[in-house]
Parts: C-alpha cells; sequence; structure tokens
C-alpha cells in the first residue's frame, strides 16, 4: 500500500474489517435453523434438583426435581418416576414403585419429591433430526439438620456425593443410551 492510502487504511483496520467481513458472510452458514441431531450437545439432558429447605405437610423436605435439555429442543417424550428409597442399600431401585410424571411433544417437566430419601428415574426420547434416548437413575437424601443433600448415581449417571444446600440446585447430566436405545425409551 502506498503511503497515501496506508494514512487512511492503517492495516490492523484493514484485518479487522476483512475479518469481520468473512464472520458476516459465514454466520448463516454456522448458525442453523434445523433441529439438532440426537446425540449432541444440544440434544443433552439434565436432571435439576433443588429444595430451599421448605418442609411438606408429612414433615418431609420439599424437592423439585425438573427434566430438561441443555437447550430449547423439543423432546418427543419425557419421563421422571419418583420413589421412595431405602439409603442404607446399595442396590440400584430397578424395581421401585415409581410414581411417573410424563410429557410429550415439550421441553421440560417437573415434579416434586414426597418421600425422603427417594430414588429417580429419568428417560428423554428425541426424534427431531436422527433418535435419541437418555436415561439414568439415582437417589438422594436430604439431611435438614446438615443442609446437604447426598447423591448416588447408577448405570453412568453421576450424581455428586453431597452439596450443601447454599450450592443448590445440582445439575445431574442425562447419559445417551447406545443407538436408539431400547424399545421402553421409544414405546
Amino acid at each position: 500500500m502506498n503511503a497515501s492510502a496506508a494514512r487512511y487504511f492503517p492495516s490492523p483496520y484493514v484485518g479487522i474489517a476483512a475479518i469481520l467481513a468473512l464472520l458476516v458472510v459465514l454466520t448463516p452458514v454456522l448458525i442453523t435453523n434445523e433441529p439438532p441431531s440426537a446425540g449432541t450437545i444440544f440434544t443433552q439432558v439434565e436432571l435439576v434438583v433443588y429444595t430451599n429447605g421448605t418442609v411438606g405437610a408429612n414433615g418431609t423436605p420439599v424437592i423439585q426435581l425438573y427434566v430438561h435439555g441443555v437447550t430449547d429442543v423439543v423432546y418427543a417424550r419425557l419421563r421422571i418416576g419418583v420413589a421412595p428409597f431405602n439409603w442404607s442399600e446399595r442396590t440400584p431401585p430397578w424395581n421401585a414403585s415409581f410414581r411417573w410424571t410424563n410429557a410429550s411433544d415439550t421441553i421440560a417437566v417437573q415434579t416434586y419429591a414426597t418421600a425422603n430419601p427417594f430414588a429417580v428415574n429419568v428417560t428423554a426420547f428425541y426424534d427431531r433430526a436422527g433418535a435419541g434416548c437418555y436415561a439414568g437413575l439415582a437417589a438422594f437424601n436430604y439431611s435438614a439438620v446438615a443442609g446437604v443433600l447426598y447423591g448416588r448415581g447408577w448405570s453412568g449417571t453421576s450424581v455428586p456425593a453431597a452439596t450443601a444446600q447454599t450450592a443448590l440446585p445440582i445439575s445431574v447430566t442425562v447419559p445417551l443410551l447406545p443407538g436408539n436405545g431400547p424399545g421402553w425409551c421409544t414405546a
């Protein structure tokens, strides 16, 4: 560039302008309006557990449970089951009598735990762009005296062992099952 043009177009600003122009051209390609593919971070499912220490009519703390995606995707099916759990047992509560809350074509589902300790069973099926089944099993025990929520997870569900009430809510990632998941996920 000759000296007179450089005075009006300093090199650093020309480079910045070129990068911005490239971003303006490429942004529509990078951000799509299509639904995200199953199994990507955009369809990941989370279980959120929260209590503010409020005690219910039966003397147990009110624990709020939410299941949703990390983004605003629509799931074909979201299910959350809650059941009483014997905290001294170490075996997964697969055969517990879960009280189910079901939702179809939704972005979230919410319920409450009415027992303490309790087990949570979560299932989510996504079928907008491919198919993916997310499922997890966890148990929680809230100690009002200590102000701590204790957790335990099975089958790939990673749950913090102990969380102070002041650090709540916690988000638990619900694992993606291989393939499209078992038949019970899509049924």
